[in-house]
């Protein structure tokens, strides 16, 4: 890895990160502030007055009146996913892609750094960050929740559900930067490493408020990230962990060799 680069990246996205983090924290203390144990669920008869193909679509499906099912059915369904989803696409795009539209990519590689060190580089830096991200939001979470009601938030089923959902922005990064090696235009690195994730989470909002369209949703890799499931536990967290983690890893493989390899309007 190049530190310098890296160091740079920190610097050139930091105003992005502290943003998307500001709205995770805000979103994440709302809700959990709004939750009420004694009767579990504040939001039921509101949620009542809603037809039931939106609140598919937003994916709010409530277990139980336990805090963990409310924070996963409020937050983890759509909240969670949207606002990562915009940073990851951001960031993404702006690591290679953009580095080369603008011209920018001659100065890196006019310095003594090889093409794979530069790209493992910014591979690390997506990852890293992205997941540095949920972290903080899980922290922000956990110590809200621990601080307003004490042993009533499940930690394991926490924890298991934080895993998937860094599990899944891995290979969303990934996938984001796939395309941003292949691509030396930004409007083509954006629309497949930004078109494929929207793509999932709109099949995956179309599936839930249709029982026609429930199928399609088995096409996206949010098929393999139902919050409610993870709680539940099961065969669903080792497949979809395994799915996730070494799917991000041979896309931010084949990124990098790419990148290496190909031929750039230097």
């Amino acid at each position: 890895m190049n530190k310098a680069l890296f160091v740079m990246n920190i610097k050139s996205n930091r105003n992005v990160f502290l943003i998307f983090l500001a709205i995770l924290s805000m979103y994440v203390s709302i809700m959990v502030g709004i939750y009420d144990p004694t009767i579990g669920d504040p939001f039921a008869d509101l949620m009542d007055m809603f037809p039931p193909e939106l609140l598919g679509a937003m994916n709010f499906t409530i277990m139980d009146g336990e805090l963990i099912s409310f924070i996963s059915g409020y937050l983890y369904g759509f909240i969670m996913i949207i606002f990562p989803m915009i940073y990851v696409i951001i960031v993404g795009n702006r690591l290679v892609a953009q580095y080369v539209d603008t011209g920018s990519m001659a100065f890196l590689l006019s310095t003594p750094n090889k093409r794979k060190k530069i790209a493992l580089t910014q591979a690390v830096f997506l990852f890293t960050s992205t997941t540095i991200l949920l972290v903080l939001a899980c922290v922000v979470n956990l110590l809200l929740c621990s601080t307003l009601y004490p042993g009533l938030l499940d930690i394991n089923k926490f924890l298991v559900l934080n895993l998937g959902l860094i599990g899944y922005f891995a290979l969303i990064s990934s996938i984001s930067f796939v395309f941003s090696c292949i691509f030396n235009e930004t409007r083509n690195s954006l629309a497949f490493g930004a078109g494929i994730p929207l793509a999932f989470f709109i099949i995956n909002m179309l599936s839930g408020a249709s029982p026609d369209l429930d199928g399609f949703k088995y096409f996206t890799a949010l098929s393999l990230f139902e919050p409610n499931d993870w709680l539940e536990g099961g065969n669903i967290v080792w497949i979809g962990s395994a799915v996730f983690f070494i799917g991000a890893a041979v896309l931010y493989t084949i990124g990098i060799r790419v990148f290496s390899k190909k031929d750039l309007p230097l």
